[in-house]
């Protein structure tokens, strides 16, 4: 018996061991400025052309919501522009958003849930809208990130909540990339080109997408020194998608992995007991 113990512990110690090796997630961008108050970023309906550009405030209960919203139609705000902000909540100094719609639309949307009475971050969102006749692509920069260190984690992971992927087919994918650049100036891109759903997607849930460094296509980059990243998206037709962060992180094992583990003890306890037989033989 103490010996089928031992195995066991030895079992879940592998197990914790496995859990404990995986590097912290690092939120590179968390959208928690993107509300409308004090230092918080939005779009500016006072500033020209965004003169499709609304900007919301209201009290839900016990939160405050701040919406910031850009529309562009046809004949409106220009087919291509670009905000960089100063901000706080990620790796890098600045955000640098642009996009080039074709047609019309199409929007981009900044919210912040905050609670009211103790301002602690109840959500953040940032969505992107494309329109029914055009294909667009938006863009998220981050620069000056002065070598920061991504090594420890595996992939570029995105927490996204949408209805569908790619459902307009292989000829309209959603094109997700990733663009790193080293402080030694390589630079490598990985893409999620998406022409229907991932089998693990539920829709109108949170889905987190990893995009693993080992799919980095371009030269060979020093994840230990990183001086920026390009979050790029070109949506298909029709198509809207928020996202909850953008991070770094390790992708989970996979659940034949942990049988793995189980099948290991379950080897243990079968030599334990053959030996314990031979024994008493």
């Amino acid at each position: 018996m103490k010996h089928i113990v031992s195995t066991l512990s030895l079992a879940a110690v592998l197990g914790v061991s496995a859990v404990q090796s995986q590097a912290a997630t690092i939120k590179i961008d968390n959208f928690a400025d993107f509300g409308l108050s004090g230092g918080d970023v939005g779009f500016e309906a006072s500033t020209a052309p965004n003169v499709f550009t609304n900007n919301d405030s209201f009290v839900d209960g016990a939160n405050t919501v701040e919406t910031s919203s850009l529309f562009k139609f046809s004949g409106g705000a220009p087919s291509s522009q670009t905000f960089v902000w100063t901000y706080s909540g990620g790796v890098g100094p600045t955000r640098e958003l642009s996009y080039t719609i074709p047609g019309g639309g199409s929007s981009m949307l900044m919210q912040h849930v905050f609670n009211t009475t103790t301002t602690n971050t109840v959500s953040s969102k940032f969505g992107l809208s494309s329109g029914n006749n055009n294909t667009d692509f938006f863009s998220l920069t981050y620069n000056s990130l002065g070598g920061a260190d991504f090594s420890t984690q595996d992939a570029f992971l995105l927490q996204i909540v949408t209805d569908h992927f790619g459902n307009n087919g292989a000829s309209n994918p959603q094109d997700i990339s990733v663009t790193v650049e080293d402080t030694f100036g390589n630079t490598a891109t990985v893409t999620n080109s998406l022409t229907s759903n991932p089998v693990d997607f539920v829709a109108n849930e949170n889905y987190n997408m990893y995009l693993a460094y080992a799919d980095l296509v371009g030269d060979v980059v020093d994840m230990s020194s990183i001086e920026s990243l390009v979050l790029n998206y070109e949506g298909d037709k029709g198509h809207d998608m928020e996202m909850n962060f953008f991070a770094v992180g390790n992708i989970p094992a996979s659940e034949p992995g942990a049988l793995g583990l189980l099948a290991l003890g379950a080897l243990g306890l079968f030599s334990v007991r053959r030996r314990n037989q031979g024994l008493k033989a």
